[in-house]
């Protein structure tokens, strides 16, 4: 039997700041991105859902949306082999995702993702 493992609050300050680092640079990432919700005024995010992104939303979404004017889309059920299917076929449903670290290296091996460019963003400013 496995118990409930609480989230300390540590690995939470962690976790939500990639989290908000993403969404704040994410304008800044590429042509798609940043084309994208400059049309639309729109970003959309993809979490893991649950108490876990209202956290997000809380702490994040919402600060950040206010900030720069943009309608926060969000959506659940984040997962590589959903982005792959986006690459493959060229039809992107999100601007940024919260990944856990193994899909991200995944994401990284085969290229799916978009790279930060640091001369544009400054990863030390978030």
């Amino acid at each position: 039997m496995v118990k409930n493992k609480k989230m300390k609050r540590r690995e939470f300050i962690k976790t939500t700041g990639i989290a908000l680092g993403a969404a704040l640079v994410s304008p800044l990432v590429g042509p798609f991105v940043h084309t994208t919700m400059a049309k639309s005024k729109t970003l959309r995010i993809c979490s893991y859902g649950g108490s876990y992104q209202e956290s997000q939303r809380k702490a994040f979404f919402q600060a950040f949306a206010d900030k720069f004017g943009v309608k926060i889309i969000e959506s659940s059920g984040a997962d590589i082999a959903k982005i792959k299917a986006q690459v493959d076929n060229k039809s992107y449903q999100w601007d940024v995702v919260d990944l856990e670290t193994r899909h991200i290296a995944r994401g990284e091996l085969e290229n799916l993702l978009e790279p930060l460019d640091t001369n544009i963003v400054d990863l030390f400013k978030y």
